[in-house]
């Protein structure tokens, strides 16, 4: 016997997606039935809606053990509840044909193509993360990523490889139904394009800067992101003398956005014009940093590590030779 939420339908819709969360709304707050309720009922009750939030239709297998097993609870807990839950009116029997007259178009095709049109694959998913260094593709954090659909899932795009990257959650929000390639072309044609509805929870759209509207100013050239785990290998290799960094991935927020900035820095200065040149440019200060007896520590008990070099002040101090053996005033430059 297959069950379903009361109402799943009218109050859990997403469109064409299943994602992992559930509305509670909080009305809630003042039903009497579920203010009356045992608390490993209201218990089952939530974990019920999570367990239709699996499927578009919003139905679950009403075998108790089955549910039991998901949920983790004593089948005569579930039995017990489940029962009070389907009196009270909180969980009925699904009608096939009913939903199926319910749902959307977008749903219907989701069902046809399987657990969903937005599910993406454990294969795919790991194909990608390797691919995108497990990192945001708009501004390499490394925290909150998530898989984004490139070309949206409403505008028809799959869940294959080439259609998948890694945002942050931050970068995510930021995006609307909005392909890749639509970033990229005119703005005006951007405007052309736009509809009047878009998903605030996963897929949204840029905004576009006056100075990127036609008549003004030619598009900023695209600069190559901070490579955060190239110059993290680069310290580590070069500077023997000096404490090792962890992974990025157990980065303080503080420490990317100090090498961030120190990136962009000597990117506006000139000094690289894209992520190859900008390593060899890293690499080679590193250098410098390791043959200074004074920053490794060879004159005294003092020695500078990673943090201390990207501060601002003192890389300037570096680079304007401060801290150069006497034998070697030599600069980086």
């Amino acid at each position: 016997m297959k069950l379903t939420p009361k109402n799943w339908t009218e109050f859990q819709h997403y469109k064409d997606r299943s994602p992992p969360w559930i509305r509670l709304h909080r009305k809630l707050l003042d039903n009497k039935d579920f203010n009356k309720m045992q608390p490993m009922t209201c218990k089952v009750l939530i974990l019920l809606w999570l367990l239709a939030a699996e499927t578009t239709e919003g139905t679950f297998n009403g075998d108790h053990e089955e549910i039991a097993f998901r949920v983790r609870l004593p089948v005569a807990d579930v039995a017990s509840s489940l029962q009070q839950l389907m009196g009270l009116g909180f969980i009925v029997e699904a009608n096939d044909q009913e939903l199926k007259q319910k749902a959307t178009h977008a749903q219907q095709k989701a069902e046809l193509n399987g657990f969903g049109s937005r599910h993406i694959s454990d294969v795919v998913k790991r194909a990608v993360w390797a691919r995108d260094g497990g990192k945001c593709k708009e501004c390499a954090a490394v925290n909150d990523i998530e898989y984004d659909h490139i070309y949206p899932v409403s505008k028809g795009g799959d869940s294959s490889q080439g259609n998948i990257q890694l945002l942050c959650r931050t970068c995510n929000r930021k995006k609307r139904t909005k392909t890749a390639q639509q970033h990229a072309t005119h703005a005006q044609s951007s405007l052309n394009m736009r509809t009047s509805e878009t998903e605030t929870e996963t897929e949204t759209e840029t905004e576009v800067e006056p100075s990127a509207l036609v008549g003004t100013k030619a598009p900023t050239p695209i600069r190559p992101d901070c490579p955060y785990v190239q110059i993290a290998d680069c310290w580590n290799r070069v500077c023997q003398t000096l404490p090792k960094i962890k992974k990025v991935e157990e980065w303080a927020e503080s420490r990317r956005r100090a090498l961030r900035s120190r990136w962009a820095d000597k990117l506006k200065l000139g000094k690289y014009a894209d992520e190859k040149s900008g390593i060899e440019y890293w690499e080679n200060l590193f250098a410098y940093v390791e043959e200074s007896d004074f920053l490794c520590g060879r004159n005294g008990d003092w020695r500078a590590d990673f943090d201390w070099v990207v501060n601002a002040t003192n890389l300037s101090k570096i680079i304007e030779g401060k801290y150069a053996n006497k034998a070697k005033q030599g600069l980086v430059q």
